[in-house]
């Protein structure tokens, strides 16, 4: 399963590569590319549902804050992963992150 990158920054990174540096475009967006690759924090979910195409984890929700801790009371909820991104039943962190201000919206 392939993790999504954001191609916008790795292109960006290459580009100013190869005006600071004078590299050829070539050059930068294979160093580039490796960069995003290598640098790319998973986080391991613990999965309570899976159809498909996604996969569910327990979440807990109180005053507007939400934790995947069972230690933390609040209200159970279900967040949902596309199993598209996943590696390895590891998230990306942007993702996990970006469904979180979700929850808390």
């Amino acid at each position: 399963m392939k993790t999504k990158i954001n191609k916008s920054i790795v292109f960006k990174s290459a580009w100013k590569m190869v005006k600071d540096f004078y590299m050829n475009l070539s050059d930068a967006l294979k160093k580039a590319w490796k960069y995003a690759k290598d640098n790319i924090k998973l986080i391991k979910l613990n999965i309570v549902r899976e159809t498909e195409k996604a996969v569910a984890i327990e979440v807990y929700t109180s005053n507007g804050y939400t934790s995947t801790s069972h230690k933390y009371y609040g209200q159970k909820n279900l967040m949902w992963f596309p199993k598209s991104v996943l590696v390895n039943g590891c998230a990306p962190s942007w993702m996990v992150n970006k469904k979180m201000e979700e929850f808390n919206k």
